[in-house]
């Protein structure tokens, strides 16, 4: 099976206040990817100075059509 994969980047100051998740936000972030037929596969976040959250990074894959054409990187 061929897989397609996705990043979301969410900035962590509309989601993140003082360690504590927005989770309805999140949760339609992801409920939005799944109904397109992306599974969340890895979230993780960066770091910004002191520690704290700066970006959450959601990571998606979906199968590819056996007949669909291969994406290409753009250069």
């Amino acid at each position: 099976m061929r897989w397609q994969y996705f990043t979301h980047v969410v900035d962590a100051t509309g989601v993140f206040r003082a360690g504590n998740v927005n989770p309805v936000q999140l949760t339609d972030i992801m409920n939005y990817y799944g109904n397109q037929g992306w599974e969340l596969v890895n979230a993780f976040d960066t770091n910004a100075a002191g520690g704290g959250s700066r970006f959450i990074v959601l990571c998606f894959k979906r199968p590819i059509d056996a007949g669909a054409p291969v994406p290409v990187i753009p250069a």
